[in-house]
């Protein structure tokens, strides 16, 4: 992302960014509508990790209506794994006994969440960027992640960190960056894998 930007080129940037939040935000509040305004959100900011612009209110809804029903797809696969891991660690922590298939079956279930997590964070970024069949976008991402590990976990924390200062800090706080922040980091992460297996 190029740093040289004049300070007019700076402010447009910020408001842009606060922009894309606010309208991630109001979408979202519409659960139907929470997958669109991810791959908008998307859409808008993942050129600027390749030092390009964007307009915020063009590239948000155009991305909504190109990519909803992927995006959708890709909530509701997460919904469901979502679910199930949360039943499965109920179902483990509520066992008087803790056994040590049990512990195993723990670890399976929480390895499993979070390599779902990391799919998401490379998924986002690679389904605005590629036009591939959904399947084929999720085979990438989990060979993304295998080839970068340590990468990947990196990234996926960094990614977290907006999103977790949202518990902490007052509300309003939710209206300006975190999102925003959050898509922006995973675009960059995975921009940075994309360079290296494109050059």
């Amino acid at each position: 992302m190029a740093l040289g930007y004049t300070r007019a080129e700076w402010i447009d940037k910020i408001t842009s960014f606060i922009v894309v939040n606010m309208l991630w935000v109001v979408f979202a509040s519409f659960i139907v509508a929470l997958p669109a305004a991810t791959a908008g959100l998307f859409v808008t900011l993942m050129p600027w990790v390749r030092g390009k612009s964007s307009e915020p209110f063009r590239d948000f809804l155009g991305g909504m209506r190109q990519y909803w029903r992927k995006a959708t797809v890709i909530v509701l696969v997460d919904a469901g794994i979502g679910v199930l891991t949360v039943f499965n660690l109920t179902v483990l922590s509520s066992m008087e006994q803790i056994t040590i298939p049990a512990l195993f079956s723990r670890s399976i279930v929480l390895l499993v969440a979070v390599l779902v997590l990391l799919t998401n964070v490379y998924l986002w970024p690679l389904l605005v960027t590629i036009d591939l069949p959904l399947r084929k976008l999720i085979e990438l991402a989990l060979r993304l992640i295998f080839l970068h590990p340590v990468w990947s976990l990196f990234v996926g924390m960094l990614t977290l960190i907006p999103l977790l200062l949202t518990l902490v800090l007052p509300r309003f706080v939710a209206i300006i960056f975190p999102f925003s922040a959050s898509a922006l980091l995973a675009s960059w992460g995975v921009q940075h894998v994309m360079e290296q297996h494109q050059s």
